[in-house]
């Protein structure tokens, strides 16, 4: 997943900052919030925020982006022209080899 737009409005907005380099592969970038952050959603702390088990986020990414369980209908209709299409070039490159 990309998320460096998300992280780069965050940041033109100073709700967040950098904050050195998680010590794992791919050193990943480590943010915090900032003072703005604080005192633009009107709170003292970050333990003021509401713990995010209390939110429900599935159905709103639900909601948001229309995201459902595929049926096995839908799911053959999406891979069977790509394994066609699979075997198409195997054949191919069956035939370029000989």
């Amino acid at each position: 997943m990309n998320s460096s737009g998300a992280i780069s409005k965050l940041q033109a907005f100073d709700l967040i900052r950098e904050n050195g380099k998680k010590e794992v592969i791919g050193r990943p970038n480590l943010y915090v919030t900032t003072d703005y952050f604080l005192d633009y959603m009107g709170i003292n702390d970050l333990a003021q925020l509401p713990d995010v088990s209390d939110l429900d986020l599935v159905d709103q990414e639900t909601e948001l982006f229309g995201q459902k369980e595929a049926s096995e209908e839908e799911v053959s209709a999406l891979t069977e022209p790509h394994e066609n299409h699979l075997d198409e070039l195997e054949t191919e490159f069956k035939e370029l080899e000989q």
